[in-house]
């Protein structure tokens, strides 16, 4: 048995807020957390997250998450699990050896791991991180990660820079040219069309609607596929955020399916500093999810910052992509976990978990849909999309669901007081 013992940080902070101990056995893994002593009497002190208790003992994980969910938020997935593959350390994964190989200078959110103080776990030189200006390199890199094409030999420091993000689609943690931590998210070998751009020109319409969204811009250079570089939320002049995804804010056993965003809504009374300005953000974001055909929106592709208090508040909106090939249905459903229909009437009838009047529902929805329907073909085309692929994003904009929700003010009902 390998025993490993950790030492966890937040953000700046030089002490410890508490001990990861890692245990793994042939295929079996578990882990234990605590809280330190100081981090406990310190009065800025909090849960790193609800369901980890804040007392002073023992919490222990196993199984497909033998992690406490703070630090599977900050862990690779789908994509950076595939650039670990092709790094060739096939012989040393495991659960802890993913954890680690994150860069620290990228690591999601406010957690840092190390062994003593002062001393971070996969502490690269922000110098030697990918930059804009690398963007052919880093484009190169990732087309023949996807290819499988081992002979071309992946750097350790884009290596943990390409794999320090969750998700299933090609991105890469790089030093915007502000010198702050940024993300590039690219185009992937199968798209049959140019999501990137497409994303780019959703988050313009979401902002459009005032929803609270990822700040980003589409990066174009000569004879290369666009990529879209998204300003990072959970870091704030050179400070880090603490951030938990939605799966963990609900301790949830899984991103897909384990929860409806009634459930969130109910967490959100719980555990957010404004719970009424986070509810009805949600509510706008569940219809706008609709509207645009975004069917990607499971547990993890939502988000929460810490705000203070011990008190948490929802992250600008991101990862809303339309995708008008597929079918209209909503992977975290609204409020039964056997009904995951993208449906505008449904939203309707669960205005009031959102703390919503009908009335008042209807007209955030009617006013999104507006804005959509006015300003999503100019929106494709401002990112370079050519009238083509224009044209076959028109299903994800313009649909049965965006015609209810243009008349959905006079389909309500107004229940009685």
């Amino acid at each position: 048995m390998t025993k490993t013992t950790l030492q966890v940080f937040l953000g700046d902070k030089p002490s410890p807020i508490g001990t990861l101990i890692h245990e793994y056995h042939g295929n079996r893994e578990h882990s234990s957390f605590k809280y330190s002593n100081d981090w406990l009497e310190a009065p800025e002190a909090f849960a790193i997250a609800p369901s980890l208790v804040f007392n002073d003992q023992w919490k222990f994980f196993s199984g497909k998450r033998p992690f406490p969910s703070p630090f599977h938020d900050t862990m690779p997935e789908g994509w950076g699990k595939k650039v670990i593959l092709h790094g060739g350390h096939n012989d040393k994964i495991n659960n802890l050896y993913y954890l680690l190989t994150v860069s620290d200078s990228f690591r999601v959110g406010a957690l840092r791991l190390g062994q003593s103080d002062g001393i971070f776990l996969a502490d690269n030189e922000i110098q030697d991180s990918p930059k804009i200006s690398d963007i052919t390199q880093i484009l190169y890199m990732s087309k023949n990660i996807e290819a499988k094409n081992y002979d071309v030999k992946i750097p350790d420091n884009f290596i943990s820079a390409f794999c320090s993000l969750g998700g299933a689609q090609p991105k890469c943690s790089i030093i915007d040219n502000e010198g702050s931590p940024a993300i590039l998210k690219l185009g992937s070998i199968p798209d049959d069309l140019p999501y990137v751009q497409a994303e780019a020109a959703t988050l313009n319409l979401a902002q459009n609607c005032g929803m609270d969204i990822a700040r980003g811009s589409i990066i174009s250079e000569k004879n290369l596929p666009a990529a879209l570089l998204l300003k990072r939320f959970d870091r704030y002049e050179g400070k880090r955020i603490p951030y938990i995804s939605a799966q963990t804010f609900l301790d949830a056993p899984s991103a897909d399916s384990s929860a409806a965003y009634t459930d969130l809504a109910d967490a959100i009374r719980i555990h957010c500093i404004s719970p009424i300005t986070n509810l009805k953000e949600l509510f706008k974001r569940i219809a706008f999810n609709i509207l645009v055909c975004n069917t990607d929106d499971h547990l993890k592709n939502h988000g929460f910052l810490y705000s203070n208090h011990g008190k948490w508040t929802l992250s600008p909106a991101f990862d809303i992509n339309p995708r008008p090939l597929r079918e209209r249905k909503l992977k975290t459903p609204i409020a039964s976990l056997d009904d995951h229909s993208a449906s505008i009437d449904l939203l309707m009838e669960y205005a009031f978990a959102f703390d919503l009047e009908k009335d008042q529902a209807a007209k955030i929805t009617q006013d999104m849909a507006k804005v959509i329907k006015d300003n999503w073909k100019e929106e494709l085309k401002s990112t370079g999309m050519n009238e083509g692929n224009v044209k076959a994003f028109e299903g994800a904009f313009i649909h049965q669901e965006s015609k209810i929700a243009l008349k959905v003010k006079s389909r309500s009902i107004i229940s009685p007081t």
